[in-house]
């Protein structure tokens, strides 16, 4: 009995650390003085989903599953999700990101669309080329949220919206890049907007 207590105790630590994030890879962000600290904790947020989606389940969605039907299939769906690759930030989905959210913000509208009329891929253009296959970024929009957890969560969950668009927008295989940008809303109070892309460079 002592026997196995002693291999318990030693075993213990490496389980602990198998279920944990390596935060100093997951911190793309770092060092970046474009980002707000708010901005970079949701890259590390959304690579710690990426990179993890059961850990992110049991750790932060445990209290929150029975909410609703929206959030035990979220919760359930990363239990058995594939760890997709850790994103970097771009400054130019940044700075696009946030022109939307500053243009969402004054005007009090929401949506993909700016007050302009310009979509997600005009305003990454202004800013960046991209240079993978996909001419153009996945784009998830939040409202009423400043926390970067409640940020994410929320597009994880996706309350409501039947293409789970912005869930699968956080877990897309093929992207490699993001930028995201918190900002004051007219009508909600906070929008984040958060820009992906396969690969993209920034303009010089």
């Amino acid at each position: 009995m002592k026997l196995l207590i002693f291999i318990y105790l030693l075993v213990l630590p490496v389980l602990c650390a198998a279920q944990d994030w390596p935060i100093k890879d997951l911190d793309t962000g770092r060092g970046e003085t474009y980002l707000s600290e708010d901005e970079k904790e949701i890259i590390i947020l959304v690579n710690k989903v990426r990179t993890n989606p059961p850990l992110f389940a049991k750790t932060y969605m445990e209290n929150i599953k029975d909410r609703g039907p929206y959030y035990r299939e979220c919760y359930d769906q990363l239990l058995v999700w594939k760890p997709q690759a850790i994103l970097k930030p771009s400054k130019a989905l940044h700075l696009a990101a946030k022109d939307h959210a500053t243009d969402m913000g004054e005007t009090g509208a929401t949506g993909h669309k700016s007050s302009k009329g310009e979509d997600s891929a005009t305003r990454v253009k202004r800013y960046g080329d991209f240079k993978g296959i996909y001419n153009g970024p996945w784009e998830t929009c939040s409202y009423g949220y400043s926390k970067p957890l409640d940020i994410v969560l929320q597009l994880l969950v996706d309350d409501g919206v039947e293409s789970r668009g912005h869930r699968l927008a956080l877990m897309e295989s093929a992207v490699h890049f993001m930028g995201t940008s918190i900002k004051p809303h007219k009508t909600y109070r906070f929008n984040c907007v958060i820009d992906f892309a396969d690969s993209i460079e920034d303009k010089k």
